[in-house]
């Protein structure tokens, strides 16, 4: 629980968390959305926020341990922030566009090219915990697991669809408990929830020019923070090695989508259900059609790793330089489908960058709170906006 304070429109006592501090006073999240309808207020707050400078400044542990303040962040400031951002992006889109759709059954109706956004759409918490690790990696240049505990932390906000794990651990985290106890907490040998791999995109793009074993290790360090199961660490692995292969491969031809298989596969744990459900995806083949990879590989009902990351896999490697189609075809398989998006989007935006993202979709969702570099007219630092529990 954070402070009680008074909403500056309503006056209702709230929750400090379940709302936004602005210049005008607290907004709860029912006043806030509110002004969010009208589009000079929208307008207002974005001029507010493209006069600051665009950085972020990370209350880093590390520093504070020195006795030194933290620097001044800048975002993102290199060829690694410039990916790992424009991966996040490519997430957020995913995840907001198929939030929208989650639960809902197969659909190949949605793969007639006919798709519009409708209305904004905002992102969950996979889009909120990727924006941790982002975070983390431009502040410390590796995941740090204490920053990225008290990133978590700070970052929650319960009504973006947690799953009920995280709405004991993370609020635990803010108060400033330690991870290393809480991540079995709920599960007692750690959560093999999807959420460790679909966040974990962002991370594979920034160690772009890394080794493949950084990587892994990277990204099990990622996911140790709340999903400690062996199951999470490679799903995470899994995700973030796709993402790493997309990005280096921009400006040449794509790899094939045996190759993008096998060397995605190589580095991952092989006694693992992960692994070998990875494996049945690449038998599968790049033909099969989307029902029938759905029906043999899941959607991301089971919320488990194994249930969905050879999915989402199996759709970014058939359609990596395709970021509408990929986007689509995660949608269209129904079941976890903003989970299913998210981590299709981070591998496939690793690879095709903001201009592979049709404006019309970016526009469209939620806006992700730091600046994407490296683009004319497109720095910016920009709010959440709230939006409606799963």
């Amino acid at each position: 629980m954070g402070t009680t304070i008074r909403c500056a429109d309503c006056a209702t006592q709230f929750d400090s968390n379940d709302g936004f501090l602005r210049p005008e006073g607290f907004l709860c999240g029912d006043c806030y959305r509110e002004r969010c309808k009208d589009p000079a207020y929208v307008a207002e707050m974005e001029r507010q926020f493209e006069e600051l400078v665009t950085t972020v400044t990370v209350a880093s542990r590390i520093d504070a341990a020195r006795g030194t303040p933290p620097e001044p962040l800048l975002v993102p400031g290199n060829a690694r922030g410039r990916l790992a951002c424009e991966s996040l992006l490519g997430l957020s889109v995913g995840d907001a566009l198929g939030a929208k759709l989650e639960g809902a059954p197969f659909d190949a109706g949605r793969l007639d090219g006919s798709f519009a956004p409708d209305g904004l759409s905002r992102w969950t918490d996979d889009t909120q915990m990727a924006l941790g690790i982002v975070e983390t990696l431009l502040a410390a240049g590796t995941m740090e697991q204490d920053l990225l505990a008290t990133t978590f932390g700070r970052r929650f906000e319960s009504w973006r669809g947690y799953g009920p794990g995280m709405h004991v651990v993370l609020p635990r985290l803010r108060s400033g408990e330690s991870w290393t106890g809480l991540r079995e907490a709920v599960f007692p040998r750690g959560s093999f929830g999807n959420g460790s791999a679909m966040r974990v995109a962002p991370l594979g793009a920034y160690f772009h020019d890394a080794p493949v074993d950084t990587v892994v290790v990277e990204a099990e360090r990622s996911a140790e923070v709340t999903h400690a199961h062996e199951e999470a660490l490679t799903g995470a692995a899994a995700v973030a090695v796709a993402a790493w292969l997309a990005a280096r491969s921009r400006s040449r031809p794509a790899p094939t989508f045996d190759e993008l298989f096998s060397a995605t596969r190589a580095p991952l744990d092989p006694a693992s259900r992960v692994s070998r459900r990875v494996d049945a995806a690449r038998e599968l083949g790049a033909s099969a059609s989307l029902d029938v990879a759905v029906a043999e590989l899941g959607n991301g009902s089971k919320l488990s790793c194994a249930d969905t990351v050879p999915l989402a896999l199996w759709i970014a490697f058939r359609h990596l330089d395709d970021f509408p189609t990929a986007t689509l075809h995660a949608m269209a398989a129904g079941g976890d489908t903003d989970t299913v998006a998210a981590g299709v989007g981070g591998v496939v935006a690793a690879r095709v960058g903001i201009d592979g993202i049709p404006e019309e979709w970016r526009e469209a969702v939620e806006p992700i709170p730091v600046s994407i570099g490296g683009t004319p007219g497109r720095p910016r630092l920009v709010p959440p906006r709230r939006g409606a529990e799963k």
